[in-house]
């Protein structure tokens, strides 16, 4: 690891202070106060050391004993991460060529092909039963994803669009910058503005943590690229009922997952994702396609099905099925999508999007207990639509 040449240690008032200076003070890095044991890992940092001869030289100058190591790496470790995060100290990557390493692969989620290159052990095993063969030479992929080890640039003027713990999205004049705050050795990416690719840069060590981050992070930039393609994805569990598939959706908690689960144990049909779906309206109807991401439920498929309709869940003593008006369902169903709106013309999409489909497929508002009178209760209502000829 190195130390930032743009950052140097100086006392305010006797306190410790790492501060920017020059175009660091330009680009408004931040500054961070120590304590005694930060200002010894700042010096010891000038030697250059890994991780490894950093803790070893920690716990020789503090005496730390091997019973409480563990501890004290963990601690290290966090403090290393946000030193990187912010630009106070540079990782120090392997020798060799990452790409010697690397893995070139194909994706097909939803009808779009993806390529992937990065390192292996970053590629995760929820993507591979979507891996095709590489397509022909005049099959342009829709993604090219590009997993890179060296720190990029932040020197850039930009407009931050949301900020969250987990997520900054931010615009700059060519592309979207995405910063992955709680995630730190998944520094940021580079997605082009039309979403036909992304640059990840990334951390080692290559772990499971990272992996999965990753995994989140391409999701992320996924979504705008279906949005481009006309496909919208929907905070929602879905089951296989008679043909068609059908969501559930509601706001976080109201038991969407329960309610699948009903329908998979009082009448055996197949649960086909259990936290996301990705919808699109077809010249035979809308459909949803089959995606990697599911949540915590592990349940996810790689087919493609006929959309029935959705389901709107709201907690309630009893169980019973609400008509809607024409613009409830259109508001309620696009306020749980989770496709990007981060500018009024995403809005604007993801709001036609959902007029069209409600036109297309059918809408239920369901108050709901989460038993088995509410499967009956909505099942009721599923089975007259599906009998009532257009």
């Amino acid at each position: 690891m190195k130390r930032s040449p743009q950052y140097t240690l100086k006392e305010i008032a006797n306190v410790p202070y790492l501060l920017p200076f020059g175009q660091n003070i330009a680009t408004h890095r931040k500054g961070v106060k120590l304590n005694a044991t930060g200002v010894f890992i700042w010096n010891a940092l000038a030697q250059e050391p890994d991780r490894i001869e950093l803790l070893a030289l920690i716990a020789e100058n503090f005496q730390v004993d091997a019973l409480n190591r563990e501890e004290l790496e963990r601690d290290m470790n966090s403090f290393l991460d946000q030193l990187q995060h912010l630009g106070i100290i540079l990782p120090d990557f392997p020798d060799q060529n990452p790409m010697e390493h690397s893995l070139s692969c194909y994706l097909r989620i939803g009808g779009l092909i993806l390529h992937y290159l990065g390192a292996k052990d970053l590629f995760s095993p929820e993507f591979e039963p979507f891996v095709i063969k590489e397509p022909d030479t005049l099959t342009k992929p829709d993604q090219k994803i590009r997993i890179l080890l060296s720190k990029p640039s932040h020197d850039t003027v930009r407009r931050v669009l949301l900020h969250n713990e987990e997520l900054i999205l931010s615009e700059t004049e060519d592309y979207y910058l995405i910063q992955f705050p709680s995630t730190p050795r998944l520094t940021e990416a580079h997605l082009a503005k039309d979403g036909s690719h992304c640059d990840f840069y990334c951390i080692p060590p290559f772990d499971t943590e990272l992996q999965q981050a990753l995994f989140h992070g391409i999701r992320f930039t996924y979504l705008l690229l279906a949005q481009r393609k006309g496909m919208f994805m929907i905070h929602s569990s879905s089951v296989l009922y008679r043909d068609k598939a059908w969501l559930f959706s509601g706001v976080s908690g109201t038991g969407k997952s329960t309610h699948a689960g009903l329908w998979n144990k009082y009448l055996g049909v197949p649960i086909l994702n259990g936290d996301l779906n990705l919808m699109e309206l077809t010249s035979n109807g809308p459909v949803i396609h089959g995606i990697p991401w599911c949540g915590t439920s592990q349940i996810s498929t790689v087919e493609t099905y006929p959309l029935g309709g959705i389901v709107l869940l709201k907690q309630h003593p009893s169980n019973l099925c609400e008509n809607l008006e024409t613009d409830r369902k259109i508001l309620l169903v696009s306020q749980r999508f989770i496709s990007p709106a981060w500018t009024e013309e995403m809005l604007e999409q993801n709001l036609n999007f959902a007029k069209e489909l409600a036109q297309k497929a059918s809408v239920f508002r369901l108050l709901c207990t989460p038993e088995r009178e509410a499967l009956d209760t909505i099942q009721g209502e599923i089975d007259k639509c599906l009998d009532t000829p257009y």
